[in-house]
C-alpha cells in the first residue's frame, strides 16, 4: 500500500497512521493497537502510551510512569515501587531514599523480618552489619 512518509507512518503490513509522519529514529510503532507515535513526545509504559511532562519522563518496571526530576524507581522486597527523591542524586534505601553524599544506607537480615534499610547520617554513623 503507497503511502506518504512525509505525513503518514506505515504501521504493519497494511495499516496506515495518518496522524504521525514516518522520522527515521524517531517515530515509533505502538504495537498494542499499531497506532505510530513520536518517540520525542510519548513513551510506552504499562501497556499505554503516555505524554512526556504530563504523565512523567520513564517507566518503572514497565509498569508504571513517572517523573524521574522527583522520584526514583525501586526495588523493594521483591516488588518495584516508586519513591519520592531527598534530592537530585538520592539513591533507593529500602522504603525510602536517601542522599548519598550526606547518609548512608545499611541494610541487615533479621530472622522473621527479611532485610529492614536504615539510613544513616554519614559524619556519625557506620554501618555495623549488611552493606
Amino acid at each position: 500500500m503507497p503511502y506518504n512518509d512525509h505525513r503518514s507512518t506505515c504501521a504493519g503490513n497494511h495499516a496506515l497512521d495518518y496522524s504521525v509522519p514516518n522520522i527515521p529514529g524517531i517515530t515509533q510503532i505502538y504495537t498494542a493497537n499499531l497506532t505510530a507515535y513520536l518517540s520525542t513526545e510519548q513513551f510506552e509504559c504499562g501497556g499505554e502510551l503516555h505524554y512526556y511532562g504530563a504523565d512523567g519522563n520513564a517507566c518503572c518496571a514497565n509498569a508504571v510512569a513517572y517523573d524521574t526530576s522527583k522520584d526514583i524507581c525501586c526495588t523493594y522486597r521483591m516488588d518495584h515501587i516508586i519513591v519520592q527523591r531527598k534530592t537530585p542524586n538520592s539513591e533507593c534505601c529500602g522504603e525510602g531514599s536517601y542522599d548519598p553524599s550526606e547518609e548512608g544506607c545499611c541494610n541487615h537480615e533479621l530472622v522473621g523480618d527479611g532485610v529492614v534499610y536504615e539510613v544513616y547520617d554519614l559524619l556519625t554513623h557506620q554501618c555495623c552489619s549488611g552493606k
